[in-house]
């Protein structure tokens, strides 16, 4: 099912998104997003996902993320639209954004850059379990991540602070220094990102929060953290 076309204002830039809804992956995928069904019942609507999406893309256009992207590689995990990396790529100027996800969900990020006639931008799929699909990667400056915490789906295993971590090993093979990374993240009851947070802060990770909306009429809270790595021993 695809919506109709949606256009998010970002500073005085107009951004035009083709929505896709699939609804026959289990998980489904909600506008790239995964959404359980068990154990916990969970109602996302189209809208509500790119009111939360354009929360995002603004303060990732904030001076400390134009800053750290300029002229840099960036990669999004779990990149679902990917518009944190469109963003970065079409007008923050990121040197190249490599966004990633799975297969069903980079192609619709293929999509969106065809669309969007952008250069420097490319989608493919990324296994994070796989120590050479991440090496893959090459050269990585600058990880975005949005929405990749959540207990109830994930586990409490953090496998996004284990691909963090792989990062920092590549990066200190490569000689380069360890890779800025920028946490976007839809609070939610027992969602495990405190206990994330906490678990990198134990390892050495200075964790800065960026910026913080939470609505006033009791809906989602949506954070921003930077997160300084250290390689954990």
């Amino acid at each position: 099912m695809v919506l109709p076309s949606t256009i998010l204002q970002i500073g005085s830039n107009d951004l035009l998104i083709m929505v896709s809804l699939t609804l026959t992956f289990n998980p489904p995928i909600v506008l790239g997003a995964a959404v359980p069904s068990n154990p916990i019942s969970v109602s996302l609507h189209p809208s509500l996902s790119l009111i939360l999406a354009h929360y995002r893309c603004l303060v990732l256009a904030r001076d400390e993320f134009a800053a750290a992207v300029k002229g840099r590689r960036v990669l999004e995990l779990g990149c679902g639209l990917g518009l944190p990396g469109i963003v970065a790529s079409r007008w923050l100027g990121a040197e190249h954004v490599l966004l990633t996800d799975r297969a069903v969900v980079a192609e619709l990020c293929d999509r969106n850059i065809a669309k969007l006639q952008l250069d420097g931008i490319e989608a493919r799929t990324l296994e994070w379990q796989d120590p050479q699909d991440l090496e893959n990667c090459g050269e990585i400056d600058v990880i975005l991540a949005a929405d990749c915490i959540f207990q109830p789906l994930y586990g409490d295993s953090f496998p996004l602070w284990d691909v963090l971590q792989r990062f920092c090993v590549i990066a200190t093979a490569q000689g380069r220094p360890l890779p800025a990374v920028f946490l976007s993240a839809e609070r939610r009851p027992d969602d495990g990102i405190d206990e994330f947070l906490q678990n990198a802060r134990d390892k050495g990770t200075v964790v800065d929060v960026l910026w913080r909306h939470d609505d006033p009429a009791g809906g989602q809270s949506v954070s921003i953290y930077q997160l300084h790595l250290a390689l954990a021993s």
